[in-house]
């Protein structure tokens, strides 16, 4: 390595500046003590004679004499200095050059994965856009320096180790590649800092002193440039072999450093990616203006991630010390307050696993009073979980009972206190099952739609419950209900979906209606009411139906009133999915755990004080609100701040004691990620059924066979249906929105 580097101009400048200061006021304190000297002598002509003509004996003094030896203080400030001015130099001086040169090749690689030959493995995921940051900052390093891995760079290092926390797989970001490449650049590091040489004695001093004098030296290259004249000389036995041993300990840092600054850029820009910025379900307000509303464009999607993690770079690159740095990568976490408490119950249940996990329970009828071995082995089981922690025996005593019913309570089960199918079913689903399913509630908090808002209604539809939310505090939680999980056969596709399902989204409430009407969707007026007017001619008049024309569309609508689906009030919050908050005359589905039985809205539980605590904030709920209830009267109230209304689907949850709720996963979103279903399990073949048109039914003509754009085919899955879990029997299927 060349030892003879010449350091930055600027770092230069500034220690020439800082000598010359010091210099400067070491001089005036020398003249400052001629003065006080010479005030004291004043009056005396044989003093100031001498003071400006020499010495008495008439000998010359010495120009060295005058003041300090400028060339003398710069060499044994240099002498100081040596230490760090070698260390600078053990990088070599080409990086710049060589992390050009890396990039350049990571994206020949993906030219040539984009061949239709046989592809060369990824070399990096986002060579492009690393290319073009560096590029931007002249290819200097940002991760490592001459010493190894910055603090700040072993903090990314450090969160990427953590990635599984996040239900992530850690060696998705290159840990394999950067685990030896750290390991090199720590080991590097500490040889560094152990890294000793000699001390400049005395004689050396005079002869760096003697030589920058010689040379007329340019003062305003300071102790860099003073330290480069002394490297330029003839050095000591002990201090070139100090320099050779230096050399030798930063070769392997030196050879592996650009890899592990590109490799590591690479792995924060992926993780970054997959916590956040992947995200396409959430949009800036630069984002919006320029493309619109999610759901983007599918040729839109990549352009928007990759000028994300653009600007991560940048915002990276900006960052001072590792309380910054931490602060940088907790905001790319999902900021909802249930985040960080499912990372905490991820953390417990993988030690539940490592310890060995729980046992199965044979079923078995247990009641309070019972005895067997049966339940020794359950008081087991429900310790693994924090739900029993009395004495193992074999009754079903007080205690037991009410840990199964604990159990119950935060599994959707009704809360009995014996054991059922359901209670059974759910208890002997293993440890690990139980992680696998939080770790996928994880990754689907990183593709969710909440935003932080000071308002917000939030609706996790395996909860079954809506939160209304205003400046960081919770102010009502309510029951819902929402869609059901029914299966048809897509006639086009030949394959399974839930048309029924309440969409997962983002909108705002704009207003409420009183009263309201209920426009029926022309897919369930087909499927379910049209048979019905052609049986019965007088349907719509008897159940307060009727066909309503506005300008060219006609609808079949219900109106208003105590059997209207919506009941009295509904909330709007205007999306593609045309579904929306209301009222329901049928409360009794209110009483079960798992409430999926509507056709995508969703139904609220006392939605007369929703509405009221919504309008009262605005000062809009009044007398006359309730009369017009009263009176049947139709009318629509405007919100003068839309609420933003996140509808998401996760089943997992902790409550408020820590407690950790596992909930009915209605539409297998959840057991699909950790099982993604096989092609032949997804196949259907619609059947043919009767096709009737409005006409026919408003005419009373008998309806065509044929094959309906709607039509529904027979769902043979042997899965239970929600109301299953509940172990309360069958419910009646509701046939309201």
């Amino acid at each position: 390595m060349d030892v003879m580097h010449v350091a930055k101009v600027g770092l230069r400048r500034w220690r020439s500046a800082l000598f010359l200061l010091a210099l400067a006021l070491c001089c005036a304190a020398c003249g400052s003590e001629k003065e006080t000297d010479g005030a004291a002598d004043e009056g005396s002509t044989e003093a100031t004679t001498q003071t400006t003509e020499g010495p008495a004996d008439g000998t010359a003094e010495p120009a060295g004499e005058r003041g300090p030896d400028v060339y003398q203080v710069l060499a044994e400030e240099a002498s100081r200095g040596l230490r760090d001015h070698l260390l600078r130099r053990a990088r070599p001086d080409d990086v710049p050059t060589r992390i050009d040169q890396r990039l350049q090749e990571a994206v020949a690689v993906a030219l040539e994965r984009q061949k239709p030959r046989k592809r060369p493995p990824i070399d990096l995921f986002y060579d492009s856009t690393l290319q073009e940051f560096y590029r931007a900052r002249g290819f200097e390093p940002m991760f490592v320096d001459g010493a190894g891995l910055r603090p700040e760079a072993a903090r990314v290092y450090e969160a990427l180790l953590d990635a599984g926390s996040h239900g992530l797989n850690p060696e998705d970001y290159w840990l394999k590649d950067l685990k030896p490449l750290v390991e090199v650049a720590e080991s590097a590091r500490h040889n560094l800092d152990d890294w000793t040489f000699p001390e400049v004695d005395q004689v050396a001093l005079d002869a760096l002193a003697e030589r920058l004098r010689s040379i007329d030296f340019d003062l305003e290259r300071g102790v860099e440039g003073a330290l480069d004249v002394y490297l330029e000389g003839s050095l000591s036995p002990e201090l070139k072999a100090a320099i050779d041993t230096l050399h030798r300990r930063t070769e392997s840092l030196n050879k592996d450093s650009i890899e592990l600054e590109v490799r590591l850029a690479d792995a924060l820009l992926r993780y970054a990616r997959d916590l956040h910025d992947g995200n396409l379900n959430q949009a800036s307000p630069l984002e919006l203006a320029k493309y619109g509303e999610p759901p983007f464009h599918p040729k839109y999607q990549s352009e928007i991630v990759l000028a994300r993690l653009s600007n991560e770079l940048v915002a990276f690159s900006k960052l001072s010390g590792e309380e910054e740095v931490d602060a940088y990568l907790r905001s790319l976490w999902p900021q909802h307050e249930q985040y960080p408490k499912l990372r905490e119950a991820l953390v417990r249940y993988r030690n539940i696993v490592a310890a060995g996990g729980w046992p199965e329970v044979t079923e078995g009828s247990l009641k309070l009073g019972s005895q067997s071995k049966r339940v020794a082995a359950l008081k087991l089981r429900l310790h693994a979980e924090g739900y029993y922690d009395g004495p193992v025996d074999n009754l079903f005593d007080q205690a037991t009972f009410d840990a199964v019913s604990r159990y119950q309570e935060t599994h959707q089960i009704a809360v009995t206190g014996e054991s059922d199918k359901p209670f059974w079913r759910s208890l002997n689903l293993s440890a690990e099952r139980r992680t696998e399913e939080i770790e996928v509630n994880l990754r689907r908090f990183h593709q969710g739609y909440f935003t932080p808002s000071k308002y917000f209604v939030y609706i996790n539809i395996p909860d079954f419950h809506g939160e209304l939310w205003r400046d960081g505090e919770r102010v009502r939680r309510f029951k819902i209900v929402t869609g059901n999980a029914t299966r048809q056969c897509d006639p086009e596709t030949k394959t399974w979906f839930l048309p029924n399902a309440t969409p997962i989204q983002h909108a705002r409430m704009q207003f409420l209606v009183l009263n309201p009407y209920w426009n029926v969707p022309p897919r369930i007026e087909k499927e379910e009411y049209l048979p019905k007017i052609l049986e019965d001619p007088q349907w719509l008049t008897k159940n307060g139906f009727e066909y309503y024309t506005d300008g060219p569309n006609t609808v079949l609508r219900q109106l208003p009133g105590e059997n209207n689906a919506l009941g009295k009030v509904k909330f709007i919050f205007p999306n593609i999915h045309s579904t929306f908050m209301h009222d329901t005359p049928k409360k009794t589905l209110f009483r079960y755990p798992i409430r999926a039985f509507s056709h995508g809205c969703m139904r609220v539980q006392d939605p007369l004080e929703l509405a009221e605590e919504i309008l009262g904030h605005e000062g809009k709920w009044t007398k006359d609100n309730q009369t017009k209830l009263d009176t049947g009267n139709n009318e629509q109230i405007g919100l003068d701040q839309p609420i933003d209304v996140f509808i998401e689907y996760y089943t997992v949850r902790v409550d408020e004691e820590g407690r950790v709720h596992f909930l009915a996963d209605v539409y297998k979103y959840v057991k699909n990620e950790i099982r993604p279903p096989t092609a032949a399990e997804m196949r259907c073949k619609p059947e043919e059924k009767v096709v009737i048109t409005r006409d026919q039914a408003r005419a009373g003509k008998p309806a065509e066979p044929g094959t309906d754009p709607f039509d529904v085919g027979v769902d043979p899955s042997p899965d239970a249906p929600p109301h299953a879990f509940s172990g309360e029997g069958a419910v009646p299927a509701d046939s309201g929105p």
